[in-house]
């Protein structure tokens, strides 16, 4: 699975945000986004290092959004290219939680065990 597919909704926050290059967004979703997905001491912030971090992510994703979104070539995502761009990623994105909740399931019935074999029989009438 590769970057696009897997940071799909991530991209779209990255690139539908407005901010240059790999500036930060001023959006406070965009800006709690790349503090979930950065600040590695969490501490609720961004320091340098973190910051730099987050500024590279967004230079890369933006430039992979760019590849596969910007159909005229321009640099730019037009709001044509930007709408294009969003139905297309909540569409994968609705694809992806059609497939989750089986594999949900499965780690749930994983995590619980095998169902417990020292239980005494239940004695007729109920009651052990």
């Amino acid at each position: 699975m590769g970057a696009m597919e897997t940071g799909s909704i991530w991209l779209a926050v990255a690139l539908a945000s407005g901010a240059p290059g790999g500036a930060i967004p001023e959006d406070p979703a965009a800006k709690a986004e790349l503090v979930r997905r950065y600040d590695a001491d969490g501490d609720g912030r961004l320091n340098p290092i973190e910051a730099a971090a987050a500024r590279e992510g967004l230079r890369v994703l933006r430039a992979a959004g760019l590849a596969r979104f910007d159909a005229d070539g321009d640099g730019a995502l037009s709001a044509t290219e930007r709408e294009t761009m969003l139905q297309t990623l909540m569409l994968e994105r609705f694809r992806a939680m059609e497939r989750a909740p089986r594999v949900a399931v499965v780690a749930t019935n994983a995590a619980a065990g095998p169902a417990p074999t020292n239980a005494a029989p239940a004695a007729p009438g109920g009651t052990p």
